[in-house]
């Protein structure tokens, strides 16, 4: 402290202005940077509570109308057990899994719900039938079927984030028909389900109810000018299980910002100009910058990747402006002791936010 009061002492007036001037902008903008972007990040992860809630909840009760339409309509009760997540694709929006599904009704045994049912927004690869009963008046059919979803991830807090993958469970026929029931108590998944770089965070089931407001002249549902059915509903919520894809992801960053600071550090100390040595440390974060963009889609949400790459490129400018300015003070100004005092202070501001945003920024992103 008697140091540094010692030496900020001997300042000239304008170079105290300039030298708080450096500090003053360097501390609010990167404290700003990294608190807005830290709050962005948080406020999503938790709104994953708020999703989950909402469209596993959203319609899953017959309106009246509905329910008068439905009266002589043949109750399913469905339920799945998901056996495994073959694969995520998240460039190519999409996620494989296989499960069993079965269906339990009385009455009709004709019905034959596997032929009668389908995959909202997806496609059934196999499907091999298990069991197919009819005992009396119950009918039952068992299932395992390995079916292709479509699925727009959320990459926001790539590629720290967790994912909610739903999938619905659709009969041909509308309410007046069939009405699905949820067997929520049978339902399960696979406690030793392994997704390679996720771990299961929670699952549920419940029934959703859509309707369709082209009936596709549908002689059964002419003249009402929509129909609805109800949808078996599965939910399952994955979080990243390890820091693996993100070291993947940054690594060329963080030696990047490892060497401007380097760079910095030998400007200061060293009385060497090492400018020349900044585009090196451009190259790289571009570099940086092409391996995350190649692992999603290209009509990504703004989120962590970007945050942690524009944070990086921030960096390595204002290293560069004060390599500059410290070149400036001993070359124009032959002034090298002003040139040592801004420049330590400057590498160990910059040095400081440069860990912080680094630790900071992913660990607001994911969800533990």
């Amino acid at each position: 402290m008697n140091r540094w009061k010692s030496g900020y002492s001997r300042l000239e007036k304008n170079q105290k202005k300039k030298l708080w001037v450096w500090l003053s902008v360097i501390f609010v903008f990167f404290t700003l940077y990294i608190g807005y972007t830290s709050w962005y990040l948080y406020r999503d992860g938790k709104m994953e509570d708020v999703y989950w809630e909402r469209y596993l909840n959203e319609n899953p009760t017959l309106s009246k109308s509905e329910n008068q339409l439905a009266e002589n309509a043949i109750r399913v009760k469905t339920g799945v057990y998901i056996e495994n997540i073959n694969k995520i694709d998240i460039r190519s929006s999409s996620y494989t899994i296989t499960f069993q599904v079965w269906f339990r009704w009385d009455g009709d045994p004709n019905l034959d719900m596997l032929n009668n049912y389908e995959i909202y927004h997806g496609l059934i690869d196999s499907q091999e039938t298990l069991k197919d009963i009819k005992d009396g008046h119950t009918n039952y059919q068992l299932a395992r079927v390995t079916s292709t979803i479509a699925k727009t991830f959320w990459t926001t807090r790539f590629p720290m984030g967790s994912h909610q993958l739903r999938f619905y469970l659709e009969p041909k026929d509308d309410i007046s028909n069939i009405v699905f029931v949820a067997d929520k108590e049978n339902s399960s998944i696979n406690e030793n389900i392994n997704i390679s770089g996720f771990e299961l965070k929670r699952f549920d089931t419940n029934i959703f109810v859509k309707e369709y407001e082209n009936d596709k002249l549908n002689p059964e549902t002419e003249g009402r000018g929509s129909y609805s059915v109800t949808e078996f509903l599965t939910a399952i919520e994955l979080n990243r299980e390890t820091i693996g894809l993100y070291i993947k992801c940054f690594i060329a960053l963080v030696g990047t910002l490892s060497w401007v600071l380097i760079v910095l550090f030998i400007c200061t100390y060293h009385n060497v100009d090492p400018l020349s040595m900044i585009p090196g440390a451009l190259f790289g974060t571009v570099s940086n910058i092409i391996v995350g963009a190649n692992l999603i889609p290209d009509a990504l949400h703004a989120g962590l990747l970007e945050f942690v790459n524009i944070f990086g490129i921030l960096i390595i400018l204002f290293a560069s402006f004060a390599i500059i300015t410290i070149n400036r003070q001993r070359s124009y100004y032959h002034d090298d002791r002003f040139a040592s005092f801004l420049g330590k202070h400057v590498f160990w501001l910059l040095a400081f936010f440069t860990v912080l945003g680094n630790i900071l920024l992913p660990l607001c992103a994911y969800r533990f």
